[in-house]
């Protein structure tokens, strides 16, 4: 789907004369990844609205985004099932915020237990990008860091009990955690 219209939309710039005929491949391909990220953000932040936890929704987002650049772990095989995957992970999260009650301590195992995991798998290259032994060191340096600033944040928010941002970031965890070990499995 994406990659019909990111033909149109650089076969437009062609006959335009925006863009040169060498570069074609290069704008279908940043237009292509252009409209995947634009479908996501618009689907999360409808998901957001949806469950009436918008901000919610965000920072859960942008904490699985972060760590997830750099800690990998398991991918779909195709890009609609990274969609659905996604889609379905982050709407069962929103369903467990909205509908379920977790308390900080249960919240504190969950953010020990998940923190073990991401520490001892990542990162995880996959088939299609597998990691040499430079890119693991440096992507595990960057996922510490990463993982280190979530947990950080997490924490001051447990000790403050401002419930919806430490359960947000903690749940962000966890999909890692979940993804990070499928990941291990599909690997092997």
């Amino acid at each position: 789907m994406f990659a019909k219209f990111s033909c149109k939309v650089t076969n437009y710039l062609l006959c335009k004369k925006v863009i040169k005929d060498d570069d074609r491949e290069i704008y279908q391909y940043g237009f292509e990844q252009f409209f995947r990220t634009l479908l996501n953000v618009v689907t999360m932040l409808l998901l957001g609205i949806g469950f009436g936890e918008i901000y919610q929704c965000i920072i859960l987002t942008v904490s699985f985004i972060a760590l997830r650049s750099y800690s990998g772990g398991y991918h779909a095989n195709t890009s609609l099932r990274c969609y659905i995957l996604t889609v379905s992970s982050i709407s069962a999260v929103l369903s467990i915020m909205k509908f379920i009650a977790i308390n900080r301590f249960i919240c504190l195992g969950l953010l020990v237990l998940s923190s073990v995991i991401i520490l001892l798998f990542s990162p995880i290259g996959t088939k299609n990008k597998p990691l040499d032994e430079i890119e693991k060191i440096i992507y595990r340096k960057k996922t510490i860091i990463v993982w280190s600033v979530e947990t950080c944040v997490a924490l001051v928010f447990i000790v403050l009990n401002s419930t919806e941002i430490h359960i947000a970031i903690t749940l962000a965890l966890v999909i890692i955690s979940i993804a990070l070990i499928f990941g291990n499995i599909k690997c092997r």
